[in-house]
């Protein structure tokens, strides 16, 4: 009797244990975003912010490069073209002011408590530009433009156009995108919420190789359509018939499942089109023709594998630091299936897919 006593509790407690342990995974969305979402598709995006509201996600992430690893990327390299000109632009404009973390942080933690310190927003978003933080000061940016602006007193709004030199200054920076997926959904989304952190996890180290197998794939594929275009019975026909062919297919058994806008986006018929279209027919055209480049399109491949891994690196890494436990992580929607089936390897991540939720 006692042995069986001793049984049902050993089992019980395993149980328990199990349980436990299913409670602590990681419960982690990797949303497939457009980069352009038009105002007349406004609706559909209230719907998303809905959707990933009813998560209840305590960490939002995105498509960003964070501060130390900006740094470290190449001159060259395409994120330091796109973005050096607009950090050096503030951090000039705002040359006489310095900027301590301490200082950061505390404005930060005031905001929390005291929202309409508009001064205060104002000095945040310029401090996050001058320590390359663009994720975190376009969300500040979002929240002035969008909420506090119009309720600035003539100090404050002299203060918002000398430290960041008013709305056409923004948007020429590309700091202020109406139509990017952060101001419709993901910085409304962490408002509603109020999450006041977003956690860059891009990885861009491979950015130089990746642009140079991409241009080397790209000018093949030029002359394949060129010739592909002359000749209709040429190997360089049939690769392109190949790729129309399996661009069909997929629209046609996505539109029979009636998967539209964010649906599709988050769908296995998204993967398959952006994996078909981003490298050049790739997988789908592997050992279809002697004339495919096919090695020059698996370099490309191995490169685009290994920034997702490097996303999905950055991502476990933070979730476990800060102890979140539901996690939105935005990124455009190529990378979605990518990101998702690696996380779905570790054993304290529960990948939870938009369009069962």
């Amino acid at each position: 009797m006692n042995i069986a006593k001793i049984v049902v509790s050993f089992c019980f407690s395993i149980a328990l244990s199990v349980s436990a342990s299913a409670q602590e995974k990681i419960r982690i969305l990797v949303l497939g975003t457009s980069h352009y979402n038009q105002e007349k598709d406004s609706a559909e995006q209230k719907r998303v912010i809905e959707k990933l509201a009813g998560f209840n996600p305590d960490m939002v992430m995105g498509e960003f490069v964070s501060p130390e690893e900006y740094l470290s990327l190449e001159p060259d390299s395409y994120r330091r073209k796109m973005n050096d000109s607009t950090f050096f632009y503030y951090q000039k404009l705002n040359a006489n002011i310095r900027f301590s973390e301490k200082k950061l942080e505390k404005d930060a933690n005031r905001l929390i408590r005291f929202p309409n310190l508009h001064r205060s927003r104002i000095e945040l978003a310029v401090g996050m530009l001058n320590n390359y933080d663009l994720a975190n000061a376009k969300y500040q940016i979002y929240m002035l433009e969008t909420w506090k602006k119009s309720h600035f007193n003539p100090e404050e709004a002299a203060f918002y156009k000398k430290r960041l030199g008013g709305t056409e200054t923004l948007v020429q920076h590309n700091l202020y995108q109406s139509t990017s997926e952060y101001n419709t959904i993901i910085f409304p989304l962490m408002q509603k919420l109020n999450l006041s952190t977003i956690y860059p996890v891009d990885c861009q180290i491979y950015d130089t190789k990746w642009t140079q197998a991409w241009r080397i794939v790209a000018y093949c594929m030029h002359f394949i359509n060129r010739i592909a275009k002359m000749d209709e019975n040429s190997e360089e026909a049939r690769i392109v018939h190949k790729i129309e062919q399996e661009k069909k297919r997929i629209y046609s058994k996505s539109d029979s499942l009636g998967l539209q806008g964010y649906a599709y986006l988050n769908s296995s018929f998204n993967a398959e089109e952006s994996d078909l279209i981003n490298f050049y027919g790739g997988e789908k055209l592997f050992s279809f023709s002697k004339n495919y480049p096919e090695k020059e399109v698996r370099e490309m491949i191995k490169y685009w594998k290994l920034r997702n891994e490097g996303m999905a690196a950055n991502i476990i890494r933070l979730a476990r630091e800060k102890k979140g436990k539901r996690i939105v992580i935005a990124a455009g929607s190529a990378h979605q299936k990518w990101i998702a089936d690696i996380l779905r390897k570790e054993p304290d991540v529960d990948i939870i897919d938009y369009n069962t939720l």
